[in-house]
């Protein structure tokens, strides 16, 4: 990756260490440190929006120029040091063909302090890089679906549904003339992305909303509804598409202990320093130029 002159980071995929006990084979399917199997540029808002400095190999010079690590940063030091060396014009990459791995936490405790930590650091890396700590982007034709779908009763999914229908009809017009079946392509895609703006929205809600969730849920049985399935919704997806030798019981345990401890340390870091930006979505394009 070195050889071109515009790259100045490279990090492999980090793995949990294999282990015997519950915790271990949790961490070896979940850990935050894996950032899975598939190369990327690295960018703010992309499939790949980070990588940990945990094994990180550097351009010294581009490294200095920026001033190496905010030593202010407790955490997110990583994610805020990348963010500055792309905004310096450098390229980042993740080459998940080289492998490290890393200890996994002692105890349930642990992991529970470490997830804590790293949701602190959402509204510091919000204070210098603004806009780019998103809890989820979505184009705004189906961030409003997505919405009328899950609130809007029996009305606001038909809205919801007719939005889909109609995006789905745009994006057929726009790659008629490039693919051979543009009615499948254009379904095919559509699925594509509702399966990914679910997730991704399911994720925010849990670890991002999570006690605007619980609050409004306590007068709202469809918003109580809405909060299970999103603790729910990717963990029973992720254990049945990855299979990890963890039984799903406490996989699923784990991710709703892993997904409340984040949440807990963003709110406390949005009491130290309030920035809305951690709560906002950000929009997206609607569908390919």
């Amino acid at each position: 990756h070195f050889v071109d002159e515009s790259v100045t980071a490279v990090a492999p995929r980090v793995r949990a260490r294999p282990g015997t006990g519950r915790l271990d084979r949790y961490e070896v399917a979940a850990s935050p440190l894996d950032l899975g199997p598939t190369a990327a540029l690295v960018r703010p808002g992309s499939a790949g929006p980070y990588v940990p400095s945990t094994v990180l190999a550097v351009r010294r010079s581009a490294l200095v120029a920026v001033g190496g690590f905010d030593e202010a940063m407790r955490v997110g030091e990583d994610v805020d040091l990348i963010w500055r060396l792309i905004d310096a014009g450098g390229t980042v990459r993740y080459e998940p063909r080289a492998v490290a791995h890393h200890r996994n936490r002692g105890s349930w405790a642990e992991l529970a302090r470490q997830r804590h930590a790293y949701g602190t650091a959402a509204a510091d890396l919000d204070a210098r890089h603004p806009g780019d700590v998103s809890p989820v982007e979505l184009p705004p034709a189906m961030l409003a679906s997505w919405a009328l779908a899950s609130l809007g009763g029996r009305v606001g999914r038909v809205v919801g549904l007719a939005i889909s229908g109609v995006e789905a009809v745009r994006l057929r017009g726009k790659i008629a003339d490039r693919v051979d079946a543009p009615s499948v392509e254009a379904l095919r895609l559509s699925v594509m992305s509702h399966r990914h703006a679910a997730y991704w929205s399911a994720r925010a809600v849990a670890r991002v909303w999570l006690p605007i969730a619980i609050a409004v849920g306590w007068f709202s049985p469809r918003v109580r509804r809405l909060l299970a399935a999103s603790f729910l919704g990717p963990a029973v997806s992720t254990w049945w598409r990855d299979r990890p030798t963890v039984d799903p019981a406490t996989f699923v345990a784990a991710s709703v202990l892993d997904d409340v401890s984040y949440a807990s340390g963003v709110w406390r870091g949005l009491s130290r320093n309030l920035r809305p930006g951690v709560l906002v979505p950000r929009l997206g394009r609607s569908s390919p130029d």
